[in-house]
């Protein structure tokens, strides 16, 4: 950040797990020390590991170093077609609010013949961000952050699209 501004955390948000997560995973599992709300959404496919990964593991080695009992905890669109629609209200509802936003990708899922994928991410209908999620053996995780994201009513849509188009 260029204007020497402090960082307000609203949240950390790990989409796709359930109440059962624990909001500060052990220092084995997540080196930071760090909070993750739990939040399914219903209207997409939560996908987990179907065992108890909250109490160890490892950090992925990528921007961020997010733990993967955070990784294995994901929503997914109900098929290949749809977006992921995700509304973000904000505690303060200031007349003007800077969000710093990081998302996490992964690919869990073998697919045969489908080596990545490209997402676009649209924050308020426009285009921030065109990423590549490699396939799931290559154990690469992509981080994208996006900042600013300008807010002057307290909320934000953030849409998640699978596109033909590859990242320049």
């Amino acid at each position: 950040m260029e204007n020497h501004t402090a960082l307000y955390l609203e949240r950390r948000i790990n989409y796709g797990a359930d109440k059962t997560f624990l909001e500060r995973l052990s220092i084995n599992a997540d080196e930071y020390n760090r909070l993750w709300t739990p939040e399914e959404i219903p209207s997409y496919n939560c996908l987990t590991p179907g065992f108890d990964v909250t109490t160890t593991g490892w950090a992925a080695r990528t921007d961020n170093s997010p733990p993967f009992a955070v990784l294995w905890y994901t929503i997914e669109a109900r098929n290949s077609s749809e977006s992921i629609f995700i509304p973000v209200t904000f505690q303060e509802k200031k007349s003007q609010l800077s969000a710093y936003f990081v998302f996490y990708f992964a690919s869990f899922i073998y697919y045969p013949n489908v080596t990545s994928r490209t997402v676009a991410i649209y924050i308020d209908g426009q285009e921030k961000e065109l990423t590549e999620i490699p396939s799931w053996y290559k154990n690469i995780f992509p981080v994208v952050s996006i900042y600013p994201v300008n807010s002057t009513n307290g909320t934000v849509n953030v849409t998640i699209s699978v596109t033909p188009r590859p990242p320049t």
